[in-house]
């Protein structure tokens, strides 16, 4: 009923494909344009996966992690967290976890969550930054003085 991951996509910055995109919807009703898509996986490997992500193993500490990463998202911005997206979160970690080949979820798969606590009104790289604070506080601090450095070379060059 509703998407829990949303994604931030940038216009398009080519004028080729802006044409080609405006031509393709000029000709949308004509039908022999329209290709069928073949299916990429099947109902019986979508179900195997979505089973292989239930048991993805996660452990409590991840789980704590995840509740400090959803109270941090949601302190930062306001961001409203229902509890039924709380529990969707384990979901959106497994499946993660299983796509990068393990059967465990670990402190990096957390990262994924950029996607569902971003909101219109709290840029996607706050929420990526209040994450990275908890899950990885080591590159958290090397963004910092990456981006002090380049916000000091600005006003150099």
């Amino acid at each position: 009923d509703r998407f829990v991951l949303r994604m931030q996509i940038d216009s398009i910055k080519d004028n080729k494909n802006v044409d080609r995109m405006m031509m393709d919807r000029v000709s949308r009703n004509n039908k022999s344009k329209l290709n069928k898509v073949d299916a990429v996986l099947t109902i019986e490997e979508i179900n195997a996966l979505n089973e292989a992500s239930m048991a993805v193993n996660v452990n409590s500490n991840i789980v704590k992690t995840l509740i400090k990463v959803q109270n941090a998202a949601a302190k930062k911005g306001g961001v409203f967290i229902s509890d039924r997206k709380k529990n969707q979160c384990i979901d959106i970690v497994q499946a993660y976890a299983l796509y990068n080949g393990r059967g465990h979820v670990s402190v990096d798969d957390l990262m994924i969550l950029k996607y569902v606590f971003f909101d219109e009104d709290v840029p996607m790289d706050e929420i990526e930054a209040e994450i990275l604070k908890l899950v990885d506080p080591y590159t958290d601090e090397v963004n910092k003085y990456y981006r002090c450095s380049q916000y000091n070379s600005s006003f150099s060059g």
